[in-house]
Formats: structure tokens, sequence, C-alpha cells
């Protein structure tokens, strides 16, 4: 059912924000050049590998990661997530679960939290997202999140947690100036 819905907002989402996808591959493609998309290995459902797809939000080719300026705004309202609906429609992600991680920081989670993290689909967002309190937050604290939703997930949570993304991007993007991950 969640897959349904997944797959269903995901075009409908494409179709309503194609004219801002339009216009953000227009400013990367001007102020930043090639390539728009970034891609990185992530962990998935049942520990699977797969490249995640966001816009570019950093410098080419420095010793030092960087933030482009337009990178700052993306990161900060979350429109460089945006390309990760193609993740949705290739059965990757699914809108609403555990962010995916890079291999590397999962392996900091215990062995048991991480087999149950990992048995779900990776989400756009998630009930980690949605109980941010303006403060950066461990690795810890947002794993317990994620195994609550796990653990409690039903059709009304997952709702839940797609109403009031909206919000928390709101509060993010004025808490969140520089435009590092929280």
């Amino acid at each position: 059912m969640i897959y349904f819905f997944d797959f269903f907002f995901s075009i409908i989402l494409g179709i309503i924000l194609s004219p801002i996808i339009l216009m953000i591959i227009f400013f990367i493609l001007i102020l930043d050049g090639l390539p728009i998309i970034y891609m990185s290995k992530r962990v998935g459902k049942n520990l699977r590998l797969f490249s995640i797809y966001k816009f570019r939000t950093m410098k080419n080719n420095t010793k030092k990661d960087q933030i482009t300026f337009l990178g700052k705004i993306l990161r900060r309202t979350s429109l460089d997530e945006i390309p990760q609906l193609l993740n949705i429609l290739k059965g990757e992600m699914s809108l609403v679960g555990p962010r995916p991680l890079p291999i590397k920081i999962l392996k900091k989670i215990s062995k048991k939290k991480r087999i149950i993290r990992c048995s779900l689909k990776p989400g756009v967002t998630g009930y980690s997202q949605i109980k941010y309190s303006g403060k950066k937050r461990s690795l810890e604290e947002k794993t317990n999140l994620d195994i609550i939703y796990i653990k409690k997930q039903n059709i009304w949570i997952y709702f839940n947690v797609l109403i009031f993304t909206p919000i928390v991007i709101l509060k993010r993007f004025f808490l969140n100036k520089s435009g590092k991950t929280l």
C-alpha cells in the first residue's frame, strides 16, 4: 500500500515541481557548471547498496569541501533532495523512512540497530527529520527515532511525517544559515 503512495506521490510531485527542477538545473549549470546531479553510495533496505541522487551543492575540483552559494540555498530548503524522486521510482527509496546513510556512518551504529534500521526502505524524509528541534543531534538520537518509526510504522504515521516535513523545512531554513547537515 505504501509503495503505491510512494510511486503515485513521486510522479505527482515530479510534475508539480518540474518548473522548480528546471530552474535549479539552469542555475547549477550557469553558476557552477557540470555535473548537475551528485551521486553517492548509500545503504538501503536489507543492507543493499544503491546510488542516491541529489542536486550538486559542493564545488568541483577542490581539496576541501566547499558548499556553493546556490548549494546553501538548496540545502537549507531541502530542494537538493528532489532528485531522490527517481530513487523512489526505481524502488530503492520511499518518501518516508530512515534517511539512507553512507556505509562508513552506518558502521558506527550497533549491529542490532543497524539491522532494524535497514529492515525498511530508506526515505527522502523521516520521523527523525520531523522531530528536529533546532539543534544538531547525535547519530544515536537519530537512529533511536528511526527505530521508533520502524516499530510503529503504519499509514497514519507515514502521512503525519509527510504533513509535518514542510513545516520542519521552513523551521530549518530560518535556523540553518550555513546549509550544513543537521
